[in-house]
């Protein structure tokens, strides 16, 4: 009788063996190039949504090259053998086959740059870290909502936004400061 475990051992071992050797093989290709004296052309990939066609446009205009400077041609979104891929959303990229086939990749997303451009996590970060040092928050960043649609307490959430918001409007003529004691008292 056949074990399942040991034939997903078998199989597990045998996709390692093939993502070893395609490894080896892109690996290989790429010393190829590098060793070639013909410069070959930059190839890059642009992933349609966010106005890529900004982005297009402006890859479409490297593509002539003057003398011995570097050439860009667009390439398939399958290609694995890209130097440069843009990203509408950095959701979908897999940082951790970035620079794997032995030539340098570039995406225009940095891996975890949500804490930083996001709002929602910036002030939660930013809280933190001033929780800690015990400064204000709201010295380093603007008043901040954050809703969670899918919490139980939604409504109170979005109670206490509006409430903040009338304040503010009610005393929009007034100086910063006054708006700032009563938001601190609400």
């Amino acid at each position: 009788m056949v074990n399942p475990y040991d034939e997903f051992l078998k199989e597990q071992e045998r996709i390692l063996q093939a993502r070893k050797e395609a490894k080896e093989k892109y690996t290989k290709i790429s010393a190829t190039q590098i060793l070639t004296k013909k410069t070959q052309p930059l190839k890059y990939i642009i992933k349609e949504g966010n106005n890529h066609w900004i982005i297009q446009k402006i890859m479409g205009l490297r593509v002539t090259a003057v003398q011995d400077q570097v050439t860009w041609e667009e390439t398939t979104s399958y290609d694995s053998l890209y130097n440069f891929k843009w990203y509408p959303f950095a959701t979908g990229i897999k940082y951790d086959q970035i620079s794997t086939y032995g030539i340098k990749q570039l995406v225009n997303h940095i891996e975890g740059h949500e804490n930083l451009t996001t709002k929602d996590l910036l002030f939660l970060n930013l809280r933190a870290y001033c929780e800690k040092t015990t400064l204000n928050v709201y010295d380093l960043h603007p008043l901040t909502f954050i809703l969670d649609f899918k919490a139980e307490n939604v409504y109170e959430q979005y109670e206490a936004f509006r409430g903040v918001h009338k304040l503010i409007e009610s005393y929009l003529q007034s100086d910063i400061t006054e708006i700032n004691k009563k938001l601190f008292n609400y």
